[in-house]
């Protein structure tokens, strides 16, 4: 699906704050993660945590919390990004989230 960039902030020298506004609304629980999808000589995919979901309307806003690591290729991509570009985003992947139940979390 594809998501367009509403917020783009460094938290550090490098870490963003990356928040995305996809073109629907999905269902999210903090510790699921999403896929974005990078051109380079040849396409790949990056898998990244979902720090935060809000449903904004019609439509999901997920904030992402990435790490730029010095010669990752991901990281790259992400550095030229500004608000109002776009990337692509796969579904949401993970089952391994703090279940919502009345019994004591420990």
């Amino acid at each position: 699906m594809q998501s367009i960039i509403v917020s783009y902030q460094f938290l550090n020298h490098n870490v963003i704050e990356l928040i995305l506004k996809l073109d629907s609304v999905v269902t999210v629980k903090p510790g699921q993660w999403t896929l974005l999808s990078f051109d380079w000589e040849v396409p790949f995919k990056r898998a990244y945590s979902i720090a935060h979901h809000e449903v904004v309307d019609n439509y999901s806003q997920i904030t992402l919390l990435i790490k730029l690591m010095e010669g990752w290729k991901a990281a790259a991509q992400l550095r030229e990004k500004k608000v109002g570009d776009n990337i692509e985003v796969g579904w949401v992947f993970g089952h391994f989230f703090l279940q919502e139940t009345d019994l004591p979390k420990v």
